[in-house]
């Protein structure tokens, strides 16, 4: 998200272009912003969807990844990335990453039949950015960071994700591809910088870098090169 406040257009910026569908009028806004001018601003009616793709449908490795600014605990489940096409994990199929309905855990994840994992304690702070992942590991195993910090690591289904079916943004798609107003998350929150990828699992070990804005500096160093012979008249 870096564009105007108040903006309506919504763009996928990978090579596929997906189409994504405002639901709610949700907008960009300034009134957080972690890398670019705004952010999205989820008011508890508002989502987005992406149609399902054959890009997004995982069969191995994959990498969920996003910042996530909480100006209040976020209580209940507050479904903040999904992908629900056979409505339940026993089923086979999903994967989400939510806020749990306890508050004494942080966020949990599902996927396949592997069931919820949730952190365990309040390890996204409020009032602040957060950098949360997701990743499907070496085929069979889940891990979820928090701020940089690995708070799951457990094994999982190593099948595929199941059926088709839109993956939702700030809401729950059931396998119908219902997209209910008793599903959207409850509480107001921003997003920024949303990247799926399917084929990697990008971090390793217990500790991972969270991105930051990429601001263009002044680069200050020293030039080489092999000798040349000067222009008669060179300019600069």
């Amino acid at each position: 998200s870096d564009t105007t406040n108040g903006g309506t257009t919504f763009t996928d910026s990978s090579s596929y272009g997906h189409t994504i569908t405002r639901v709610g009028g949700i907008t960009h806004s300034t009134t957080q912003n972690k890398i670019g001018a705004t952010s999205w601003a989820f008011t508890g009616s508002t989502a987005f969807w992406v149609p399902w793709h054959a890009s997004l449908q995982f069969d191995g490795d994959f990498t969920v990844e996003f910042w996530v600014y909480c100006p209040n605990p976020l209580v209940g489940q507050n479904r903040l990335v999904n992908h629900h096409p056979n409505h339940h994990y026993n089923n086979g199929g999903q994967w989400d990453i939510e806020t749990a309905s306890d508050p004494s855990d942080a966020f949990r994840m599902s996927f396949g039949s592997s069931g919820h994992h949730s952190t365990t304690g309040e390890y996204y702070n409020t009032a602040a950015w957060n950098y949360v992942v997701m990743q499907r590991r070496s085929g069979n195993n889940i891990d979820v960071y928090i701020n940089g910090t690995r708070r799951i690591s457990e094994t999982c289904l190593s099948g595929t994700t199941g059926d088709r079916g839109d993956i939702a943004i700030g809401a729950h798609v059931d396998s119908a591809n219902s997209h209910a107003a008793s599903e959207f998350a409850t509480s107001g929150y921003y997003m920024d910088a949303l990247r799926i990828s399917k084929g990697i699992a990008r971090y390793s070990g217990t500790s991972m870098t969270p991105p930051e804005d990429s601001s263009a500096t002044s680069a200050a160093g020293t030039a080489t090169s092999t000798a040349n012979t000067a222009l008669t008249a060179p300019t600069t």
